[in-house]
């Protein structure tokens, strides 16, 4: 039977729809779900506890992993923020070290680093948005126990201080910073950044898709001539040089949403300042949250008591610890008040530098408080 020209063109649609659909089914394939034993066998390998040595001595372990292009690691910026020295450590014992950074983005807290490592596999990103409600897994060294794994839900996608965050439920601790969130086909969505406090599993990561937009072109700069020089949090009533200004309701939201108790002190317009409740080495550690007059500074501050007098020997004391306090230290005010601060520059406030910041302020409150008390 001869069949009309309308039938034709329609027989020839459907033949070149099915021989689309077969040409793509035969080059891309579908990516399994894994098993948990696994994903955790697959990516092990590219994932490695980082090592961070501070200007004093001190270190501070974080994670990373490779991807994106080889000799490269990703981790999150705060692991890595003021340190001079770093290392790569694998789960076969390897160690390698990192030359420096290539780019980063300190407001999502990422970092790209160049290792001194060829061979090892790169873990595929998944720039998509997962599914809320699907499996997620988190490899890392939670409070220094190195390579561990935990598994959970992509439980939603929020919105904090205009970015995009992936709130999961894999139990998470410090040193899981910088580690992937990885999806059930061992594709990683995420890179863990940080968490509420006093909550269940309320976790966080920037989604990897801001770190494919990372330079790996960028000329390698040593980690010690590093200083921060990121962008802007993405506040509104963008100053004249491009930076946005500090508005204090805005800094209460951030911290309220980080799961701090916020009282306010004064709610005047352009004098706001705020107190967060802390409880650190026993003791209950009122943080006063105030923006500098200029408006380009945030101070985290603590009251101490009447200061010492100068000179004497407590007063030396006190100046010989800001070494190994610092960035937190301790000041004296024109009415005689010995305090301790940290002071924050609007352009790098981000959610996960101000956690830092005030947890970082409070434990050094509370380690020299037989220094001061």
């Amino acid at each position: 039977m001869n069949m009309g020209l309308g039938q034709k063109i329609l027989a020839s649609l459907i033949a070149f729809s099915f021989a689309a659909t077969l040409k793509s089914g035969q080059t891309v394939a579908q990516s399994p779900i894994l098993t948990t034993e696994e994903l955790y066998k697959k990516v092990l390998p590219s994932i490695a506890t980082l090592i961070v040595e501070m200007p004093n001595g001190q270190r501070s372990i974080g994670t990373a992993f490779m991807t994106i292009k080889e000799g490269l690691a990703l981790t999150a910026w705060h692991v890595l923020e003021g340190g001079r020295k770093a290392t790569l450590k694998f789960s076969d014992g390897e160690q390698f070290e990192v030359s420096g950074l290539v780019d980063r983005d300190e407001l999502r807290d990422l970092a790209l680093i160049r290792v001194k490592v060829f061979g090892r596999p790169l873990l595929k990103t998944e720039a998509a948005e997962p599914a809320i409600g699907s499996k997620a897994f988190v490899v890392g060294s939670p409070r220094g126990l190195e390579f561990s794994i935990s598994d959970g839900l992509l439980s939603q996608i929020q919105t904090i201080a205009g970015m995009k965050q992936f709130q999961f439920t894999c139990p998470s601790s410090p040193g899981n910073s910088g580690g992937p969130l990885i999806n059930a086909k061992g594709q990683v969505i995420g890179v863990v950044s940080w968490q509420l406090r006093d909550s269940q599993n309320l976790n966080f990561a920037m989604p990897v898709s801001y770190a494919l937009g990372l330079d790996t072109t960028l000329p390698t700069r040593l980690l010690e001539s590093v200083t921060s020089s990121g962008p802007a949090l993405s506040l509104p009533n963008t100053g004249p040089n491009g930076h946005e200004k500090l508005n204090g309701s805005l800094l209460k939201s951030m911290v309220e949403e980080l799961g701090y108790k916020v009282k306010v002190l004064n709610a005047e317009a352009g004098k706001e300042k705020y107190e967060i409740a802390f409880t650190k080495h026993d003791l209950d550690i009122p943080v006063a949250l105030e923006i500098s007059a200029s408006k380009n500074y945030c101070w985290l501050t603590v009251f101490l008591g009447t200061a010492p007098k100068a000179p004497s020997d407590k007063f030396e004391t006190l100046l010989k610890e800001n070494f190994n306090c610092q960035p937190s230290f301790f000041y004296i005010t024109a009415k005689g008040n010995l305090m301790m601060g940290i002071p924050m520059e609007n352009r790098y406030i981000s959610p996960a530098n101000m956690k830092r910041n005030i947890e970082k302020l409070s434990d050094d409150v509370g380690k020299t408080k037989a220094i001061w008390l």
